[in-house]
Order: structure tokens, then C-alpha cells, then sequence
């Protein structure tokens, strides 16, 4: 199968929420401004990101992608603005930060919510002097760069709470993107579909037993589109000699999912 990103289109189009992110790029185009996506995990926030830059008056410039929960905090500073060798233990050798890669395209930051005080008034402050310093360095360079900023938390109520930085907040939220819960979508039959069409041989489709589809259908999706793709992803390749996807290929939690649905409906 083919990243999800492949199919970003589809993804994104076909419930008519989701077919206002289509619209965007012209109306960032003519006032550049700030995104931020929000939504449970695994609802296709970088999807939503990519699509973005794709459309946009850069897409062939860089797009860069940074997951802030992935990276340690003293670690993330050094990632996003560079360094200089010897800035700390272990920097061996200068080093171009993500801002600095990202330069006349777009700069995605994945889970910006979960970042420390400390680097939110940094990024606060790059972002206001479109200017950075590496570690280590006294050195100005300037960046000029789109920013999408993707969230699962209420950056609202965290700020409210001290959580996050109140000026960073509306500092980054200049365009919102709320991205829909999979199990709020009332298009996942054609999104499924869509799925299977595109990530599968096109000369002979992989299709869905009726059985199979109600029980993708009736699932409440924990983990949204993400765990979506995985599920068909291996029930294509368990089905593949089969030329059906059956109830069998799903996965247990899935079954199992259709099993409850089916008593609550008994009782």
C-alpha cells in the first residue's frame, strides 16, 4: 500500500466538512497567515499540512515536517533552530535547524502543544524577527517560511490554565483547521472505498464483502484515519489470494467491535 499521503485529496474531500480545506490555499494565498490544525490523533493532521503546501505558491520549495512530542526537550531547541559545534555536549559539528531548512516554504510542527515554556518564547520570538541565532552562535539569519502548527489539545483552555503561552497561541492560530473525529465523518463508507481503489491494483480493485464493510462501518475507530489505513493495509495483504477482504482478514479489535454492535442491537 501507498502512504496515506498519496491519496491526501481523497482523504481530505469527500464529506463536505472536509471539503472547505480545499479551499485554503487561494484564501491563503492572498493573506498569507498561520495554520493551525487540531483533532483527536490519527485524523490526518499532516495530511491536511502537506495538502496545504502542495497547493500553495511554494509547494516546490521545502516542506518540513517536526513531531515536538517525539523529540526530548533539550533536544528539540537544537533540531528547530540548529547549532554550532561545541554549543553543548555531543554537537561535534555545525548543524542547520528545521527553520532554517524549511526557508521559503513551509515549517510543519506536529504536536505543538506539547513543547516546554522555554522553547514556546523562543519560537515565540523567531517567529515575531522572522530572524534566528544558532545555539551557540551570535550570528543573525533570517528566515521566511510558511507555519502549520498541529495540535490533539485545546491550546485555548491550556493557555487559560498556564499550560501553554497565551501570546504564542494567537500568535500561531491565525487560520483554524478542525479536522473531524473518523467516527464523526458520515462519508467513511466512501472514504473506505476510496482507500481500497487507490492503494490496491487498479486492473483488478480488491473488494469488500458486505460483512467486511459493516463491520469496518460499525467500529468506532480509536485511532481515526491512521488506524483506518493499517486495518485495510493488512487485510489487503491477507486477502490478496482471496481477491475479497472478509470479516476473517480484519483485525480481532474490529471484530470484536462488530460483535458488541450486534448484541446491543439484540438487547
Amino acid at each position: 500500500l501507498r502512504p496515506i499521503e498519496a491519496t491526501a485529496s481523497g482523504v481530505l474531500g469527500l464529506s463536505p466538512g472536509m471539503r472547505a480545506i480545499e479551499t485554503l490555499p487561494m484564501r491563503l494565498a492572498d493573506r498569507p497567515a498561520p495554520v493551525l490544525v487540531t483533532g483527536e490523533t490519527g485524523v490526518g493532521k499532516e495530511v491536511c499540512a502537506r495538502f496545504l503546501h502542495a497547493q500553495s505558491a511554494s509547494a516546490a520549495e521545502p516542506f518540513v515536517a517536526v513531531n515536538c512530542a517525539a523529540i526530548p526537550e533539550d533536544l528539540l531547541e537544537s533540531e528547530i533552530f540548529g547549532h554550532e559545534r561545541g554549543a553543548f555536549t555531543g554537537a561535534h559539528s555545525r548543524r542547520q535547524g528545521k527553520l532554517e531548512t524549511a526557508h521559503g516554504g513551509t515549517l510543519f510542527l506536529d504536536e505543538i502543544g506539547d513543547t516546554s515554556p522555554a522553547f514556546q518564547v523562543k519560537l515565540l520570538r523567531v517567529l515575531q524577527e522572522r530572524n534566528l541565532s544558532r545555539l551557540g552562535s551570535n550570528q543573525v539569519i533570517k528566515v521566511d517560511c510558511a507555519l502549520i502548527c498541529a495540535t490533539h489539545r485545546d491550546l485555548q483552555q491550556l493557555s487559560a490554565e498556564q499550560g501553554f503561552r497565551e501570546d504564542l497561541y494567537y500568535r500561531i492560530n491565525g487560520l483554524r483547521v478542525s479536522l473531524p473525529a473518523l467516527r464523526e465523518r458520515r462519508d467513511l463508507a466512501a472514504l473506505i472505498q476510496h482507500l481500497l481503489r487507490a492503494e490496491t491494483d487498479a486492473q483488478q480493485p480488491l473488494q469488500l464483502s458486505p460483512a467486511a464493510l459493516q463491520a469496518l462501518l460499525d467500529y468506532h475507530w480509536p485511532g481515526n484515519i491512521r488506524q483506518l489505513y493499517q486495518c485495510l493495509r493488512l487485510a489487503a495483504a491477507l486477502a490478496e489470494d482471496d481477491g475479497e477482504i472478509g470479516v476473517q482478514h480484519l483485525p480481532d479489535e474490529v471484530r470484536a467491535g462488530r460483535g458488541e454492535q450486534a448484541a446491543a442491537v439484540a438487547n
